[in-house]
């Protein structure tokens, strides 16, 4: 048999101390129960049930698998993760209204189960929560702080981005389309980021908005894309009714050039790219410091040259780089974190260049090695590359 349990506040925590069977395991009133140490809740048809107040796990050990209810006809229940980028199993029902908090900006938490219920959802917290299974849920998913990154499914619920929040529509290979029936997005400071990966245009919409005159509101539009992008158009959203004609912004990746195409015509908004952009070589005009920019001449230090017309610039993750005999001095060159180039290409005759330091070239790109010179390299690598 089994026996419910029913918990409002405290904390559970043990060795490998884990709740199975079928046991309900209910958590009532307003306050937080933290689950920690080694402790998790596994429990099958009886579920985990926050019908009020917060669960609160501390890290990936407390996730377990049990199938999760939150709220009910009057309350609303919150799931808290407190820990390190993990992944779980198990559906989630929003019987009421319902919370995930990702609590760690650093942390993407994973729910491969699927989303069913009238509730709302709201996603609270700094980081990230990634949706992978079904979203069935009809009441609004509304995206209050962190980002919520799904994929191209077909989302049975409206959903909403504040200011300063995040929707990340993982597309892959942009072969199918994130569908949504209303997309309701911030005043000012919201972003819409589309996260490629792929060498070829999308085939179909990134995103469709499936309600006439479903999406309102203003937004960053950025994409991204672990492969260098294809020129041409991508359409970013497709959207019904009222053609709209300003209120985005669009963020591409370090030096890639295009440009935001309202698509009257089509009722969509487009992204034209245009170019991949410069590509930078080693001046050491300054120092020997390989630092990082947060932007293409902001932060970091101008220690590189563009290739194209020889100006000072700054290193940003994603650049294509080249060491090679133009560099003006400084080739024992220090990088005190990790980079990521897409290429690095060595074409020294004069120069011997080393890298040294505790930082380390990661990524996946290509090192080709040219030339009669010599390089270095003392860095803890985590690059996956060719070379």
């Amino acid at each position: 048999g089994s026996i419910d349990a029913t918990e409002q506040s405290g904390t559970s925590q043990g060795g490998a101390f884990t709740i199975g069977g079928n046991t309900a395991i209910n958590k009532t009133t307003t306050g937080t129960v933290t689950i920690q140490g080694s402790a998790c809740i596994t429990t099958g048809t009886g579920g985990l049930n926050i019908q009020e107040g917060t669960i609160a796990m501390v890290n990936v050990a407390n996730l377990g698998t049990a199938n999760v209810t939150l709220g009910t006809a009057t309350t609303a229940g919150t799931f808290e993760y407190q820990g390190a980028t993990a992944s779980r199993a198990g559906t989630f029902n929003l019987t009421g209204n319902g919370s995930i908090a990702v609590t760690s900006a650093s942390t993407v938490l994973t729910l491969s189960g699927a989303f069913s219920g009238t509730g709302n959802l709201t996603k609270s917290g700094a980081g990230t929560l990634h949706l992978t299974g079904a979203l069935g849920q009809i009441g609004t998913t509304a995206v209050a702080a962190g980002a919520l990154r799904v994929n191209p499914v077909t989302a049975s619920g409206n959903i909403t981005v504040a200011d300063n929040s995040v929707l990340a529509v993982n597309g892959g290979a942009g072969t199918a389309s994130f569908t949504v029936p209303n997309l309701g997005l911030g005043t000012t400071a919201s972003t819409v980021r589309f996260e490629l990966n792929s060498t070829s245009l999308p085939t179909v919409p990134l995103a469709v908005v499936s309600t006439s005159n479903g999406l309102t509101g203003v937004a960053t539009l950025a994409m991204t894309n672990a492969q260098p992008f294809a020129i041409g158009t991508y359409t970013l959203i497709d959207y019904s009714g009222t053609a709209i004609t300003s209120g985005f912004a669009l963020s591409l990746p370090g030096r890639t050039a295009g440009s935001l195409v309202y698509n009257v015509a089509n009722t969509s908004i487009d992204a034209n790219i245009t170019s991949l952009g410069d590509t930078i070589r080693w001046g050491g005009q300054i120092n020997g410091t390989w630092d990082i920019g947060t932007d293409v001449n902001v932060g970091g230090t101008n220690n590189w040259r563009l290739v194209s017309n020889n100006n000072d610039t700054n290193y940003i993750n994603g650049d294509t780089v080249t060491f090679d005999d133009t560099a003006s001095g400084n080739f024992t060159i220090t990088i005190p974190a990790t980079v990521t180039p897409t290429a690095i290409t060595v074409n020294n005759s004069t120069n011997a260049d080393t890298r040294t330091d505790a930082g380390a070239v990661g990524g996946t790109g290509t090192l080709p090695k040219s030339g009669t010179g010599t390089l270095t390299d003392s860095t803890a690598n985590s690059m996956t590359r060719r070379t």
